[in-house]
């Protein structure tokens, strides 16, 4: 019989006593997909079946929204436990923020033993900033006390976790670095999902059962998963995630689609399924069909998906995606007008129909009538002119608002690949990149592109996290996309746009696109004459990067920003343009802290390295840059925020060089118009071979900077010491 012992709007401890049991454990629920607020369910307790099957007595500790237990009465509710739990061995268990709570007061209510899957070390940014999950719940939390990652954990514990997740990988090796008698156990290929896969495998309650009897064996435990894993979808979909992370589309849609049809065969026998594992499941493997463009399984998927789901969930994106590359014109139309009946289509809804209107997936005559019945409300909710433009590039006789420039800024000229407006303010409009297409929106980047700077996105952020480094890619934003008012060209229409709408949820906290943040800047961001921010504006950018990644570093922006000062006239490069050669008045950062800059030879872009010493800075750690000139142009305002600043022009990231630098944070960047065309970071040669492949033929290298490079590739070497002590100045005591 459940006893509810304490209860209030933030949870419940309940206990379920039996007077055979030798051993009493306590349980703390996972995260919940959505707050359980009023009374508590007396059977809401985690694994309360299996311990009553089992003849374990068991108090159970049931949140009721996502506080990870940081509780003013979490004492209370302990105490409570310590009056009633008798002399018997006492064990905490949970998974996730359940496993978390487990370790958190393991200690504090002398357990003989704790057991968790999946746990966090903290969710707070400030001690786990690798960690970019659970945004929403760190926002309602107050305070954080996490005190015992630092007073240490006594508790022998067992840690069930997949050490190919980044970020469970490293909240792991927190656990271990403050554990003293910890049994870490690997459960490749579960992602976040130890404790459900260990389900699906037929292994959870024995591998519970001998934990606690002390009879657990590791080896024999990793044999058995061996030998289940091929019956769980969660291992499955973990080993496709992976594929589909290293490139490899073909065997990731194969082994994502055998998820599925275990998933299939297992609701036909009339079995529950679990929601979310079989949602994430059919969410996977839509993507592993897209990109492995696998037509006739997308089909197939289709119709599943449409009249027979395995799941109720919404899957609406997932059906216009498999629509779209299955060619299903009918279907794809369905489901666009299904999504105007509820409201406007937006995001990736409105991204496929103009795929699939530019990439003639859609038939004239289906397209004709598709505007007749819906064309006035998206006109009227288009507010980037895409659609217009799209329509009436069809030749239909049909009425569109295609852009035009607007009437109120039309005196404006341009001189090869630059525009002037008639208030003196430029924009580059041509080059390599076709600026002005993507900016009219005649040109739009392709899927393979779009695909293309996703993958590339989740492979530095499994090879960053990997390695426990912070990480964030930014798109430096082309001047027309913040400052919109004075581009005499309308609608305008931004990349960074395009590239956001698709990406997962689980990457968007990867990426930072800050142009409608710049526009509330107080300062003008841009220079007038020129492509790049002002330093006021590459600091703003900078405070929003730090940010993202969890580093504070407040009082040195601050003097950063005390020094933007220094008066200066020059062309810029886009002032350089015009005839005659236009200039700019403005002021830009002077440095009153020392630092030590290197730079190697050469006059081209990619394989070029900056690297700065700056001994007063607010961190003592390496900044890895991968990037454009866009870096470069904040490269001092970053030396008031970290020792060793080093920024290598290229667009990949280079794992060869995280490897030999072993920075501490990486952030990759480009400007917007780069991303007309996104090419795979698998196409990148070594970075030390830029010089060769361009057929450089003065490779000589300056001694200084030649030291400095050899001391930042190899940073535990002897010679870095010595070389970072020569360089160095001493901080102030």
């Amino acid at each position: 019989m459940t006893t509810i012992l304490f209860e209030n709007d933030n949870l419940s401890l309940h206990s379920v006593p039996l007077d055979q049991s030798e051993q009493v454990v306590v349980t703390f629920s996972p995260r919940l997909g959505a707050p359980r607020p009023g009374p508590a369910h007396p059977n809401a307790g985690f694994g309360q079946e299996f311990f009553r099957k089992s003849g374990i007595s068991v108090f159970h500790v049931v949140a009721k929204w996502n506080h990870w237990w940081q509780l003013d009465e979490m004492e209370e509710v302990l105490q409570a436990i310590r009056d009633r739990r008798g002399t018997r061995a006492l064990w905490t268990y949970g998974a996730s923020m359940g496993g978390a709570g487990a370790l958190m007061f393991a200690d504090r209510l002398d357990a003989a033993g704790a057991i968790a899957m999946s746990p966090q070390a903290s969710v707070d940014l400030s001690r786990a900033d690798f960690e970019p999950r659970w945004m929403a719940d760190r926002r309602r939390i107050k305070t954080f006390d996490d005190r015992w990652l630092d007073t240490g954990l006594s508790t022998p514990t067992w840690l069930f976790y997949d050490p190919t997740h980044a970020e469970d990988d490293q909240h792991a090796r927190m656990i271990a670095a403050t554990a003293a008698d910890i049994h870490r156990v690997p459960v490749l290929f579960c992602s976040h999902s130890s404790m459900r896969m260990l389900l699906e495998c037929g292994m959870l309650s024995d591998t519970i059962r001998s934990v606690l009897a002390g009879k657990f064996d590791r080896d024999a435990f990793l044999r058995s998963v061996r030998s289940h894993r091929s019956a769980s979808s969660v291992a499955l979909t973990g080993a496709a995630r992976i594929l589909s992370s290293r490139g490899s589309h073909q065997r990731a849609a194969a082994l994502s689609g055998k998820s599925v049809a275990l998933l299939e065969a297992q609701w036909h026998a009339g079995q529950k399924l679990d929601v979310a594992t079989a949602t994430l499941t059919l969410h996977i493997h839509t993507a592993n069909l897209v990109r492995a463009r696998k037509v006739e399984e997308a089909a197939a998927l289709l119709a599943k998906l449409r009249d027979t789901p395995l799941v109720a969930g919404d899957f609406s994106q997932q059906l216009l995606q498999l629509a779209l590359l299955s060619n299903n014109s009918v279907e794809l139309i369905r489901l666009i007008e299904q999504r105007l009946t509820t409201g406007n289509i937006a995001g990736l809804s409105f991204e496929i129909l103009m795929s699939a209107i530019n990439g003639n997936r859609l038939p004239p005559d289906q397209i004709l009538k598709f505007h007749m019945r819906n064309g006035a409300k998206i006109l009227a909710a288009d507010t980037t002119g895409r659609y217009a433009q799209a329509i009436a590039a069809k030749n239909l006789d049909v009425a569109t608002t295609a852009p035009q420039p607007d009437a109120a800024s039309q005196a404006y000229r341009i001189e090869g690949d630059a525009l002037l407006t008639k208030d003196n303010v430029a924009f580059l409009v041509g080059g390599n990149h076709s600026v002005l297409q993507y900016v009219t929106g005649k040109l739009a980047p392709t899927p393979t592109s779009l695909a293309t700077f996703a993958g590339n996105l989740a492979e530095r952020a499994s090879i960053a996290h990997g390695q426990g480094i912070p990480y964030l890619h930014v798109i430096f934003p082309d001047k027309q996309s913040v400052m919109t008012e004075a581009f005499p060209i309308r609608p305008v229409h931004r990349l960074g746009d395009a590239y956001l709408a698709p990406l997962d949820a689980e990457l968007r906290p990867y990426v930072l696109y800050p142009a409608d943040r710049l526009r509330d800047e107080q300062r003008p961001p841009f220079l007038p004459l020129d492509t790049h921010m002002t330093d006021h504006g590459s600091l703003a950018v900078l405070r929003m990067m730090l940010s993202a990644t969890g580093i504070e570093a407040d009082e040195s922006l601050t003097r950063v920003e005390r020094r933007i000062v220094k008066p200066r006239r020059w062309p810029g490069d886009l002032g350089v343009k015009f005839t005659p050669r236009l200039f700019q008045d403005g002021v830009v950062l002077d440095p009153d802290w020392p630092v030590t800059a290197f730079r190697s030879p050469g006059g081209f872009n990619d394989g070029l390295v900056d690297i700065l010493i700056s001994p007063e800075a607010a961190h003592d750690r390496i900044v890895l840059l991968f990037g454009d000139s866009f870096f470069r142009m904040m490269l001092q305002h970053l030396s008031m925020v970290f020792t060793r600043v080093i920024c290598l022009r290229t667009r990949f990231l280079h794992p060869e060089m995280v490897t030999l630098i072993r920075p501490d944070v990486i952030y990759t960047g480009n400007a917007e118009r780069y991303l007309s065309n996104v090419a795979a970071d698998s196409e990148a040669q070594a970075f030390a071979l830029y010089p060769h492949l361009r057929a450089a033929t003065d490779l000589a290298m300056p001694p200084e900077f030649l030291a400095a490079w050899r001391a930042v590739t190899a940073p535990r070497s002897v010679y870095s010491q010595r070389f970072l002590h020569r360089y160095t100045l001493p901080r102030p005591a």
